[in-house]
């Protein structure tokens, strides 16, 4: 999820990249697809909220990482849903 001008939440400026977005408030209405590709990966990288630095994480991590949040990972069609 990439923060837009009109971005999804306050929070996350301007630039940032990060799947970690989708626990704001404003991304209730926000479903966010995680290609099958990127879960496949050694590592994938992110912004925690902010794009002044990277988080490098295993595709678990990361997933561990959403579920955290309480956001449900599920796949489907070759994509993860969550």
């Amino acid at each position: 999820m990439r923060a837009s001008p009109c971005s999804l939440s306050p929070q996350v400026p301007q630039g940032s990249v990060t799947p970690f977005a989708i626990a704001n408030p404003e991304a209730a209405h926000v479903t966010l697809l995680l290609d099958h590709n990127l879960l496949n990966a050694d590592r994938v990288y992110v912004h925690p909220l902010t794009n002044t630095a990277s988080l490098g994480l295993s595709p678990v991590n990361l997933t561990k990482g959403l579920e955290c949040v309480l956001i449900s990972v599920t796949m489907e069609n070759g994509f993860t849903a969550v």
